[in-house]
């Protein structure tokens, strides 16, 4: 069996292709039933940085994966594998703990990802679709990330993507408490987003959400200091209230744009064209990105964080050096691991070959002692059997060993004599 890693991920491919073949959590449990059907070992995470499938095959032949994500997206496969990148075996592990430690994201260090990692973990168990190989890949890249996160630096310096948003936003606006602020969205990333401009004292609050279960346990969960000023709305009067807000903050899984063109031409009419900063942090994107042309529009999606979030890069260059030799420790673990779990139905055969021998040695002992032979005779045949059954399979297998699985078993024997 082979394992892969099947990567579309930031910054490889661009968020307009991120979006496209993006494997919407909404719909993660249709994938999954397609690779129990197929009785494919499976595991995706998917972020609004990335969707990764990892997957173990009988071949190495992957056109039919691609195929079928591109398939399941509704998009050309040939669009997909320019921008798709695999990973092979140890490689597919590297990649995963390197992901889950920050050292493969946006943002080095970045926390959020490791959470990601466990709830994606929980979905497939839920499924069903993971081998004994996959859980503990997952477990030991859980385990890593939480040792790299303790033992290092590497998040003391990051600038995360709610804090870069922060910096844009007072960029245009120098003093966000003089503004009103709009949430679109209730999510976990929303919810981390949202303390952080929050935190800036706006004027008013307003969260719209689908519903509003999930925006009151937000308000709850994160922003209960707030609460006096904040106001929770259905999605559906977003189109009559955009006007109010000079910042809009979106981060929603929606089939179409809820937010497009004609909408901001009417919604800047009604501001009297009063300037208006706009994240989207969706993926698929959810905010027409023809927006951009319009003045007085100050449109941002994760890919333009980027820059931001690179700021102290050098200082985390040593963190990051640390990090990957507590990675290589970790994979040198599972890796051995492995090693031992793959041996495991050989050693079992071993054993249960080894107590048909001994049962064969008992039952010839029995009728040499019926015979009527001397209890040191029957012990001495009965020794020599057992040698002889051995021998044989011994001498059918060394041809077969490798000169270093042959010089290993020499070994064995020099230290028994």
């Amino acid at each position: 069996m082979y394992l892969f890693a099947l990567a579309l991920r930031h910054p490889h491919s661009p968020i307009i292709i991120r979006e496209k073949f993006a494997i919407l959590n909404k719909r993660i449990d249709i994938a999954y039933a397609y690779f129990n059907q197929k009785q494919i070992p499976a595991f995706i995470l998917s972020t609004c940085n990335r969707s990764e499938i990892y997957i173990y095959l009988p071949h190495n032949n992957l056109d039919e994966i691609i195929e079928w994500w591109a398939d399941f997206c509704g998009e050309n496969p040939k669009e997909l594998s320019k921008y798709i990148n695999v990973y092979e075996n140890e490689q597919a592990i590297l990649h995963l703990f390197e992901v889950g430690c920050g050292i493969d994201s946006m943002v080095l260090g970045e926390t959020q990802i490791s959470k990601q990692i466990k709830d994606a973990y929980l979905t497939a168990q839920k499924n069903k679709s993971l081998n004994s190989y996959l859980h503990a890949i997952i477990q030991k890249a859980v385990k890593c990330s939480k040792a790299v996160r303790t033992q290092t630096d590497i998040g003391k310096f990051s600038v995360s993507f709610a804090a870069a948003g922060v910096l844009l936003a007072q960029k245009i606006f120098s003093n966000l408490f003089e503004h009103n602020i709009l949430f679109i969205g209730a999510g976990e990333m929303m919810q981390t987003i949202s303390a952080h401009f929050c935190a800036q004292n706006p004027k008013n609050i307003t969260i719209i959400n689908r519903s509003q279960e999930n925006a009151i346990g937000m308000v709850n969960n994160r922003l209960s200091k707030y609460a006096d000023k904040i106001q929770i709305k259905p999605l559906t009067d977003l189109a009559n209230t955009l006007h109010e807000y000079d910042i809009v903050v979106c981060c929603i899984e929606y089939n179409n744009y809820i937010i497009d063109k004609s909408l901001i031409e009417k919604t800047l009419k009604l501001r009297k064209f009063k300037p208006m900063y706009v994240l989207d942090l969706s993926v698929p994107l959810v905010i027409d990105s023809n927006i951009n042309d319009i003045s007085d529009i100050f449109l941002y999606n994760v890919d333009d964080l980027s820059h931001i979030t690179e700021q102290g890069q050098n200082k985390r260059l040593q963190a990051k050096s640390d990090a990957k030799s507590i990675i290589n420790q970790h994979l040198n673990q599972y890796l051995e691991w492995q090693k031992h779990h793959a041996s495991l139905p050989l050693i079992q055969q071993i054993q249960t070959t080894m107590q048909k021998q001994v049962q064969e040695c008992l039952e010839y002992a029995h009728k040499q002692k019926q015979l009527g032979k001397d209890d040191d005779l029957v012990l001495a045949q009965s020794m020599n059997k057992f040698m002889q059954l051995n021998a044989h399979h011994w001498l059918q297998t060394i041809p077969f060993l490798t000169t270093e699985q042959q010089k290993q078993l020499q070994n064995y024997f020099d230290k028994k004599v």
